[in-house]
């Protein structure tokens, strides 16, 4: 008895346990990245992200000199009112959840960086791509770790130079150009949330789990109008 216990016989099939997970892989190359999606839509996240939002965009801004004394600028101004179309909070607001969510954050500059800008846009992080390159300086070529930014738009792909970026970055990711999102070790507790949730709609929308069994104590045979009948009085007293 205690030698099969200990030692699990050749001739006879592994247990149950060994028999199901033995096949399995312990590790795997899934992309939890591309299967959680938008974050966002993790009602967890999302309420952790926009409360960090919601308070750091009504932070006020100074501009301080190295002595810590503030001094006269623009910039609280312009960040105040970047744009046309968005006020200061909103802009705080996306920059702060693209940092969380994606690691990354872009204001995209009106009027170039060798003059005053007149307006900042925010810009989908998903829609930026940092591109090592070379650039020329002083009549030499020198490579540079971002050369470029190429925006997609609806009109396709516009290329910026990196003096018209504001690119604020959360840490560093393993490629240096980008920063990382502290929601990386989550990623597979999202991907997973999502299934579940979009399991369970399933289940509710196609009644995928019995909600009632009618069966008689005895075999008998129900007419037509009898079944009829039941039924209706079955719904007439249990739906609304």
């Amino acid at each position: 008895m205690w030698k099969k216990l200990l030692f699990w016989r050749k001739d006879l099939p592994p247990p149950r346990s060994q028999a199901f997970w033995g096949n399995l892989p312990i590790a795997t190359d899934r992309d939890y990245v591309a299967d959680a999606g938008d974050p966002l839509l993790c009602s967890i996240v999302a309420a952790a992200v926009y409360w960090i939002a919601r308070n750091l965009a009504q932070v006020k801004w100074r501009v301080l000199d190295r002595n810590g004394v503030e001094i006269d600028s623009p910039i609280p101004a312009l960040l105040a009112r970047p744009n046309f179309y968005h006020d200061g909070s909103m802009l705080l607001h996306a920059t702060v959840a693209s940092l969380i969510t994606h690691g990354n954050s872009y204001w995209i500059l009106d009027g170039g960086a060798r003059r005053r800008p007149t307006a900042l846009w925010w810009y989908p992080p998903e829609s930026v791509q940092a591109e090592t390159g070379e650039v020329e300086e002083d009549g030499v070529r020198v490579r540079k770790l971002i050369a470029r930014y190429v925006l997609s738009t609806s009109e396709g792909k516009r290329t910026v130079p990196p003096e018209e970026v504001v690119h604020l970055r959360y840490g560093l990711s393993s490629d240096l150009r980008y920063g990382a999102s502290p929601l990386e070790s989550l990623w597979r507790a999202i991907a997973g949330d999502h299934e579940a949730q979009t399991f369970a709609t399933a289940i509710l929308r196609n009644l995928g789990v019995i909600g009632l069994v009618i069966a008689p104590k005895q075999s008998a045979y129900l007419a037509p109008e009898q079944q009829a009948l039941m039924e209706r009085e079955f719904a007439e007293r249990f739906t609304r």
